[in-house]
């Protein structure tokens, strides 16, 4: 299999939607064969979950943490049975990050899985309410701008920029008191913030902040069990920025809970590292390519997912496939 000058994007929670990967079981044996060992590990019938479970129930963290990165994983599958390609580098948005370091084979399926699935039901516990902390996007706004608001504006209140998803788009978190002046400020700089909770289908529960701390040590406990294999596709880690080392990648997997999303940073690093030519999203949706599209500076970015991206896509991995 040849190694080529793209990168691969996973998104993470909140790209689930009922059915998906669903038709590529029917076409790809490797799609089907990740589907049945999800299945063991799971214990349920994944295709018949994906195909009947409603938009509430997938977003449930312990429902869409596991589901989500079986459906990247068979995504990805279906990808190298078609075009028998890997990508130079891989980066994967949160929960994505797990689902890109399964591909690479540095994380087995199975145990990577049955990790996610723990995973999930210990982060539904940021979802109860004496956690006390909400999240929200932030749009149209400058990076230095929105980090000196929150630096110098709340007066003691905790609120984070939880992901840099975009040259204009942040995720961020924190106290109720702190998000309400928080959005004063943003208003004054005709910024928008809108609450998860006004988004449907979108998890209200402070990831990526110091408001998930006290979950870390039962994460520590799970990754701990973890297997480490060495990578066949590098991975880079959006907690810092590089490219992930495997004898740090079970403590980064910790760190992950209350570091920010270092999102459109570490894709540039990947495209300049390794000179890529173009970016191929793997994954329900096409979430991470929007955002990557919303920033100057990237390479030409397509999803895997996407019917209007098929055609363009195809073009590309067959020239490749020439040059090989």
């Amino acid at each position: 299999m040849s190694i080529s000058p793209f990168g691969l994007l996973l998104g993470g929670q909140g790209t689930q939607y009922k059915g998906m990967c669903s038709e590529l079981a029917g076409k790809y044996k490797s799609t089907s064969e990740i589907l049945t060992l999800a299945s063991e590990v799971l214990g349920i019938d994944v295709t018949d979950v994906l195909n009947t479970y409603s938009m509430q129930q997938l977003t449930l963290s312990d429902n869409a943490q596991p589901l989500v990165v079986t459906a990247s994983c068979a995504f990805y599958a279906a990808f190298v049975e078609q075009y028998n390609t890997a990508p130079s580098f891989m980066c994967g948005h949160s929960l994505g990050e797990i689902s890109a370091l399964i591909c690479s084979g540095a994380l087995d399926f199975r145990d990577g899985l049955d990790f996610v699935n723990k995973r999930g039901r210990v982060m539904q516990k940021l979802v109860v309410k004496e956690f006390k902390g909400s999240v929200g996007i932030v749009l149209d706004i400058d990076q230095k701008d929105l980090e000196n608001i929150i630096a110098e504006k709340l007066e003691g209140g905790y609120a984070v920029i939880t992901a840099y998803n975009s040259n204009r788009q942040f995720l961020v978190a924190g106290e109720p008191s702190a998000m309400k002046t928080l959005e004063k400020h943003l208003d004054k700089k005709g910024s928008q913030l809108i609450p998860y909770r006004m988004i449907p289908m979108r998890t209200d529960a402070p990831y990526h902040s110091e408001l998930a701390s006290p979950l870390m040590s039962e994460i520590a406990e799970l990754t701990d069990k973890l297997h480490i294999n060495d990578m066949k596709v590098p991975v880079y880690s959006t907690v810092t920025g590089k490219l992930h080392e495997k004898k740090k990648i079970a403590s980064v997997l910790v760190d992950q809970l209350k570091m920010p999303v270092l999102w459109m940073q570490t894709v540039a690093n990947g495209v300049k590292d390794f000179r890529a030519d173009f970016l191929v999203e793997i994954g329900p949706g096409n979430t991470m390519r929007n955002i990557i599209r919303e920033s100057d500076g990237f390479p030409t970015c397509l999803s895997y997912d996407e019917a209007e991206d098929e055609s363009e896509l195809c073009g590309l991995m067959q020239k490749i496939i020439a040059w090989s």
